[in-house]
């Protein structure tokens, strides 16, 4: 999902660059865990040796950069 969203990120730019119109991308994944972290600012105590990956992601998410569902 990481790898995913980086190239969405990527692509976004070069849209923009090239100054053409386009909507948030939506990310499809079957991990409702994975979405509900994304999606959720407040990280709980049994998720606090997540990896880099995720942070990536949720700063992609939160700002609606990205959309991620399931």
């Amino acid at each position: 999902m990481t790898q995913t969203s980086a190239t969405l990120t990527r692509i976004h730019a070069l849209l923009i660059e090239l100054q053409v119109s386009f909507t948030t991308p939506v990310l499809s994944c079957d991990n409702q865990s994975v979405i509900s972290i994304a999606h959720n600012p407040l990280f709980h105590s049994c998720t606090k040796h997540i990896e880099i990956d995720v942070f990536f992601v949720r700063e992609k998410v939160l700002p609606k950069q990205l959309s991620v569902l399931h």
